[in-house]
């Protein structure tokens, strides 16, 4: 599976539920066709130009880290069990790294993360490890019909403020 790429203080941290098949066969982060990450990356200015999947360790240049929940293979059907997901491991990763913010990819990682049945997207009231919270709609081609890049655009203007401050 892929690692974490993680440093500390960065402006953000993109945290998914699991890696594609085709991520995971070519070793790189959100590599399946009609992922819309890299290219959401670029549109809101989180990075000057287009990463592609291969590139993803340049995501540290940027103030960006990334992340899974789910770091094993799982059945073959293709949905993890509970047991797969890591919360704590995660977890303990943003108390060390200390990222300004963690930006779950997709309401399933946010839900595992943050112990809830039901939630919605946007900026969230409470915290994760001292990290300000988003949960933003996945960028999977399999959830094109969640799609609302307006989340990722408020998100990405809060990194560009941090930024500056930093």
């Amino acid at each position: 599976m892929l690692e974490d790429v993680l440093a500390e203080n960065l402006a953000v941290v993109f945290c998914g539920t699991a890696v594609h098949d085709r991520s995971a066969k070519v070793e790189a982060y959100y590599a399946a066709r009609g992922n819309k990450f890299w290219p959401v990356l670029f549109r809101t200015k989180l990075t000057p130009r287009q990463l592609r999947p291969e590139e993803f360790s340049m995501v540290l240049a940027h103030d960006i880290g990334l992340a899974d929940l789910v770091k094993s293979r799982f059945a073959v059907e293709g949905v993890p069990k509970d047991e797969d997901y890591d919360v704590p491991g995660f977890r303990k990763k943003i108390a060390e790294n200390k990222p300004a913010i963690v930006a779950f990819n997709g309401k399933e990682a946010a839900k595992r993360c943050l112990a809830v049945e039901s939630i919605t997207y946007g900026r969230r009231k409470s915290t994760f490890e001292n990290a300000i919270v988003y949960v933003l709609p996945s960028t999977s081609d399999k959830a094109h019909e969640y799609w609302d890049e307006s989340h990722w655009t408020t998100l990405a203007a809060e990194v560009r403020k941090l930024r500056k401050g930093m």
